[in-house]
């Protein structure tokens, strides 16, 4: 058994990117093959390999407190994949969305202005929403050694639920990734250079419609393994102001460069809107267990930090269970922005400005705040039952409960039936929910 056959997948830079597999199943009728083994189309020439696959989500929800309004997500749209022999991967997607969501997701999204990650909303209704997602990247491999990705998505570093370092809580962003690794797989250094986006206008008389303040970011992460079950990983981030009121920005030249901890030795850095370095462990005595843990400090002070400790294990080959301990401590200096604060939770921005389109880049809440994850998962077959509860303490407490019970149909485009129940005591709410899905992307409601 693997550590991908146990989900205790490598640390991760792209979370939502696609993997091209093509099925051929000879043996099953075209319809059997289609609905729960293989993409919708596929062409393999062997140089050239293509699918495309619908992807949607379509939900239906029954609120215990009996609301007139029905709870629902109807999401549509499509997923391309396409290989050229060993060196060029292109993937690209869109998902069109509406969606009536409860009170307290639709607080959120109020403040925010943003679909928990998935984009701007346009308000159809009270805490109902139109709102789009697209997503797209060109892979390039010239050896086995390096790879260039440019793209429009989001990334994820970390093993747990949570990432203090780098998470895909918030929505796409344009990007160039460089991946480089040495010593048979052993070191990796990836350097990431994205676009970030506040939904903060710039004032102009001569535009119809102002631009969005926008900055630059240089995310840099090395990691290394002293051993095969144990990996070091040394985190870097700096955010510059690209576009503002005062106008378009120049980038020091060293916003550039890729080495690590450059920019964080440079003592002049008034320039920098938010600094960020962090450490990322990793460590499998046996195949069936995993620690790892995280530690970030922002912009160079101690009590802007935060840390992780996490436990993932596999009981009985098919049961895995885990435990997951996140702590948060944050001042707000005054020249940092804030989101408004929502009624029964905790508030909604980051400390500094380690975010785009309105959310967070790593937690998705701020303050000093802890919250403990206890999960279980149950894998048969193609059934798949988990439970998890995220219990919060600190600047506001309360838990958060998920039970789901899912069916695989067609793991090439991760197609599945679903049936969950979540409770939220904070305000005492229930629901049931059901559906059908292409689950591809992570979104996060538990809080």
């Amino acid at each position: 058994m693997s550590e991908a056959d146990l989900g205790f997948a490598r640390t991760k830079l792209d979370s939502v990117q696609p993997i091209l597999s093509i099925s051929k199943r000879k043996d099953l009728a075209g319809w059997k093959r289609k609905f729960f083994h293989e993409h919708l189309f596929i062409l393999d020439t062997q140089i050239v390999k293509l699918t495309l696959d619908p992807i949607y989500q379509f939900e239906y929800t029954h609120h215990e407190k009996g609301s007139d309004e029905t709870l629902f997500k109807n999401s549509r749209g499509f997923l391309l994949q396409l290989q050229i022999g060993d060196k060029v991967a292109v993937g690209s997607s869109f998902l069109e969305n509406q969606a009536r969501l409860p009170q307290y997701i639709g607080s959120r999204v109020e403040a925010t202005n943003v679909a928990y990650g998935q984009g701007r909303v346009k308000k159809i209704d009270t805490n109902y929403y139109d709102f789009a997602m697209s997503s797209a990247y060109v892979s390039y491999s010239p050896s086995k050694r390096i790879n260039f990705t440019l793209g429009h998505g989001k990334h994820f570093i970390g093993n747990g639920f949570r990432s203090h370092l780098l998470s895909d809580l918030a929505f796409n962003y344009p990007y160039l990734k460089l991946k480089t690794n040495w010593a048979k797989g052993r070191i990796q250094y990836q350097n990431l250079y994205a676009l970030f986006q506040d939904l903060e206008r710039i004032p102009s008389e001569n535009q119809s419609e102002e631009l969005f303040e926008r900055k630059m970011g240089a995310i840099h992460y090395l990691s290394f393994l002293p051993h095969k079950n144990f990996e070091i990983g040394l985190f870097e981030s700096n955010i510059w102001p690209s576009i503002d009121s005062s106008g378009r920005q120049e980038l020091p030249l060293n916003a550039y460069m890729p080495v690590i901890y450059l920019n964080s030795l440079i003592e002049d850095r008034e320039d920098v809107l938010s600094s960020r370095v962090g450490l990322n462990l990793r460590y499998t005595p046996f195949k069936a267990l995993l620690f790892y843990s995280q530690l970030s400090i922002q912009n160079f002070e101690k009590n802007n930090s935060s840390y992780q400790f996490g436990i993932k294990h596999f009981l009985f080959d098919k049961l895995r269970v885990g435990i997951e301990l996140n702590s948060i401590r944050t001042v707000y200096p005054d020249s940092f922005p804030q989101a408004q604060p929502v009624s029964n939770r905790r508030d909604l921005a980051t400390s500094d400005s380690f975010s785009h389109y309105n959310e967070s880049l790593s937690l998705p809440y701020g303050g000093n705040q802890s919250e403990v994850i206890i999960s279980a998962q149950y894998f048969y077959k193609r059934w798949n039952i988990l439970g998890r509860m995220n219990v919060y303490s600190g600047d506001a407490e309360q838990r958060f409960i998920l039970g789901e019970v899912s069916y695989m149909l067609n793991p090439a485009v991760n197609s599945n039936f679903y049936l969950n129940l979540t409770h939220r005591d904070v305000d005492d709410l229930m629901f049931i929910s059901f559906g059908w899905r292409t689950s591809l992307e992570n979104l996060y409601f538990n809080y």
